[in-house]
């Protein structure tokens, strides 16, 4: 046992596996300033109906496009497409800084939102896709999901109390700074990743729509998938609603300030 530890020790050391794993912490401590900066914005814009609708606006492009761009995936080396997602995202991010320091149209911002969103659509899975990849034990990739599951937990912690903090000394742009500087640190760290690539055999390439609509043939055969897939749904809706609760607690019933948004979100990440 004390050997694997070793190993696993010694494996981390190496640059591919700790890039990806950083890569991912950014990518999401991006997300969830992010989340906050936006909820922020659409409250000072139309109040919780605005959050509410931005939230949609967000989500319901990448959600109808997600089958497609997922397809689309599958075609070339998973760090590519990671590198494009949060590159993307960071300058898109960014951009929305410049209008809201530029004192533009908010509908632009909105619309930055947009594609910062649609671009992050498959970062999680190519990032899944991508780890095995790096290891070349078990235990190196049971080593590496456990890593990145504390990741995950402490990005929404983390990504809120920076938003909050930056709203507080700052204001909301800053935070979109964070959040698009965030994101390019994760495509930065996914240049070059030295790891040995396995070339799968000649497969004839089928048209991008025919391999969607064998996905969804394919899940809609099997009642377990459905079921799975439903949950995953009502957990983004739970997530949803839950990002405009946090901002009307917040502010309207306990009449704090926008920092506070922040600060609330990162307390409920605590507890997850």
């Amino acid at each position: 046992m004390l050997e694997g530890r070793s190993m696993s020790v010694r494996f981390l050391r190496e640059g591919a596996p700790v890039r990806a794993l950083l890569s991912f912490g950014a990518a999401f401590t991006a997300e969830w300033a992010f989340t906050v900066a936006i909820g922020l914005v659409a409250f000072a814009d139309g109040g919780a109906v605005a959050v509410g609708l931005v939230g949609v606006l967000r989500l319901l492009p990448s959600a109808l496009l997600a089958p497609v761009i997922s397809a689309y995936a599958d075609r070339g080396p998973p760090e590519r497409l990671l590198f494009v997602s949060s590159a993307v995202r960071g300058l898109a991010t960014i951009g929305a800084a410049v209008i809201l320091l530029a004192d533009g149209p908010v509908v632009v911002v909105y619309a930055l939102a947009v594609v910062s969103t649609i671009a992050f659509t498959p970062f999680r899975a190519s990032h899944s896709a991508l780890m095995p990849a790096l290891c070349r034990t078990p235990d190196q990739l049971t080593t590496v999901n456990v890593l990145r599951g504390g990741l995950d937990s402490l990005n929404v912690v983390v990504g809120p109390l920076m938003a909050a903090l930056l709203v507080a000394v700052y204001d909301v742009a800053a935070v979109f700074v964070f959040a698009g500087m965030c994101g390019l640190v994760s495509a930065a760290l996914l240049v070059g990743l030295d790891y040995e690539r396995i070339r799968p055999a000649f497969v004839e390439r089928r048209r991008l729509l025919a391999e969607v609509r064998e996905g969804f043939a394919a899940v809609s055969a099997d009642a377990g998938v459905v079921v799975v897939i439903g949950f995953v749904l009502l957990q983004v809706m739970i997530r949803g609603a839950f990002s405009v609760f946090v901002v009307v607690i917040a502010i309207d019933l306990l009449e704090r300030d926008e920092a506070s948004v922040g600060v609330l979100q990162a307390r409920s990440g605590w507890v997850r």
